[in-house]
């Protein structure tokens, strides 16, 4: 049904922490569970469950692109 309605989720295994960065703050969440949802050719992305830790931005913190 829900390919029916242009609606496709896949689920991204293997991931150990997500991190959102702001100018203030980073917010970082440990083993969390990421779920990629494409819906009529917009993308989002869920992120669910884990630790969450909110910290001064780091200088050094790299990027992890998810493709």
């Amino acid at each position: 049904m829900m390919q029916r309605m242009g609606m496709q989720m896949q689920e991204f295994s293997g991931v150990t922490r997500v991190i959102i960065q702001s100018p203030g703050k980073e917010i970082v969440i440990e083993q969390p569970t990421v779920t990629s949802i494409n819906v009529q050719g917009q993308k989002m992305y869920q992120i669910t469950g884990g630790k969450t830790i909110e910290r001064a931005p780091q200088a050094s913190a790299t990027q992890s692109t998810i493709a």
